[in-house]
């Protein structure tokens, strides 16, 4: 993140403005400024806001405009000083990934579901994915190991055919919850296996555990009726996720089910 910083505004504020005030330029205009919780007003044409007196000492600091990345940090006024906060809202973007490379992508086929985030503990995710219950797009929580950083477990919605539908779906999430979205992609691969469901988590991971295959992606679903599937792909078309079945199902001894999961 980048860091603000201190100094008189000696050419552009009477010297009475100079005890313990607020400049704000967030390169955007009408962006609302929250202090505390408590609303202050908006940015002039210009991006700019100024507000005097402010009191001394910490201060939680909210900057916020649709389309762009909310903004959210704790501010230290000091005594006699304008505090100035030059940090730009950046827009908010709707970021395109290959699930089969995990990379950003410029375009990829579907098809698509949208991600809200990724945590490394399941509680955060949890709570994040029990926010949407009932929603228009159920929600799916999956965990996965992820080379290089490990166990993360992702909150998912939808299974849409085109990336316009996608991009419609994600839209007002992101306008209501002013972050990014990811809009994952899975490039025509749709087929997937199901290894097996259990009543309790752990008991998933350990059969998750025993596919150590680098090729493929192994999550495990939560659901809101308790149960936790484990689940791998993906696969182009029924008869190449059949044949993979039949080889998981002989070497982990499990019985396993395709599934298409658009």
């Amino acid at each position: 993140m980048a860091k603000s910083f201190f100094f008189p505004l000696l050419l552009c504020l009477p010297l009475e403005a100079l005890a313990h005030s607020l400049f704000i330029s967030a390169g955007v205009q009408e962006a609302r400024i929250k202090l505390d919780n408590l609303e202050l007003g908006y940015t002039d044409w210009k991006g700019l806001f100024y507000s005097e007196p402010v009191a001394p000492g910490f201060h939680t600091l909210e900057i916020e405009k649709e389309g762009y990345r909310a903004l959210c940090d704790t501010i230290f006024v000091p005594e006699g000083l304008t505090y100035n906060h030059t940090i730009p809202l950046d827009p908010l973007r709707m970021i395109m990934l290959n699930e089969l490379t995990g990379l950003e992508a410029d375009s990829v086929g579907g098809p698509y579901t949208i991600q809200l985030g990724a945590f490394r503990s399941v509680e955060n995710a949890r709570r994040l994915a029990d926010s949407y219950r009932g929603s228009r797009y159920e929600p799916r929580l999956e965990s996965a190991e992820v080379r290089g950083v490990g166990k993360v477990y992702r909150v998912r919605l939808a299974l849409l055919s085109s990336l316009e539908e996608a991009r419609e779906a994600a839209a007002p999430i992101m306008r209501s919850t002013g972050k990014d979205l990811w809009i994952v992609g899975l490039d025509g691969r749709d087929w997937a296996v199901q290894l097996g469901s259990f009543n309790a988590r752990e008991h998933a991971e350990k059969l998750s555990s025993r596919l150590d295959d680098p090729t493929l992606y192994v999550w495990i679903e939560d659901s809101p009726d308790g149960i936790f599937r484990v689940k791998a792909g993906y696969w182009a078309d029924r008869s190449a996720a059949e044949q993979a079945a039949r080889k998981i199902a002989a070497s982990l001894g499990v019985t396993t089910m395709v599934i298409q999961v658009r």
